[in-house]
């Protein structure tokens, strides 16, 4: 992805952008739509009606509800249909340092099975964004990192699946949500190497910075 695109993807997260949009809501519930129980308890399963009053009392606004309630509902169905259970594994929540406090986790600490898993089990990524999402350079990006932080450190996580679980949700004219399912884009095991990473990292923060004071100016 070139800098002029870059710099586009990075407006949403820069406050105090008005148009900031934050699936916040819906991440703060991931434990319960994934239905993760931990290695000494095993919680039953999680039913919709409670996860969505959490998201709504999470959520400031209905257009902030509605957009987290619509991508928590494709989750929770996605993930339902193919009877996928979890369980919290703290070793997976071990991070990437490339100095200067930068520290990368973001990947959830659940081992995931699906009913069509054959591995030890899946490490997920969920990309929330209604509109467009992550690039294919993007996807190479984030399963490099879990390469880096997960299997090179501990070989019991050799087998262990990675994938990035998409929302195609359309935010058509009406401004009614059409919930499209989810899809799954697994890991082909091509990888950056560390110093690539850096690079790309340090190119990331500097147009950060730059579209930062960019939006602190639109707003003065």
């Amino acid at each position: 992805m070139n800098e002029r695109d870059q710099r586009v993807e990075l407006v949403p997260f820069c406050y105090p952008n008005l148009n900031r949009k934050t699936y916040s809501p819906v991440r703060s519930v991931q434990a319960d739509i994934f239905q993760v129980s931990t290695p000494m308890v095993e919680f039953p399963l999680s039913e919709w009606a409670p996860i969505e009053g959490k998201i709504r009392s999470k959520s400031r606004g209905p257009m902030q509800a509605a957009m987290n309630v619509y991508a928590g509902k494709a989750l929770f169905n996605g993930l339902r249909g193919r009877n996928a259970v979890s369980n919290f594994d703290p070793e997976i929540t071990r991070s990437i340092s490339f100095g200067e406090g930068r520290a990368f986790s973001h990947w959830l600490p659940y081992l995931a099975k699906f009913d069509t898993t054959k591995s030890a089990g899946v490490v997920p990524v969920v990309d929330f964004r209604v509109r467009g999402g992550l690039s294919l350079d993007t996807y190479k990006f984030v399963f490099s990192m879990m390469n880096l932080a997960i299997r090179e450190p501990a070989p019991e996580y050799e087998k262990a699946e990675f994938v990035i679980i998409k929302l195609p949700l359309k935010f058509p004219k009406s401004k009614k949500f059409k919930d499209r399912g989810m899809s799954i884009h697994d890991d082909n095991g091509e990888y950056f190497t560390f110093d690539e990473l850096e690079e790309m990292i340090s190119t990331t923060y500097r147009l950060y910075e730059e579209v930062f004071a960019d939006e602190l100016r639109r707003a003065a």
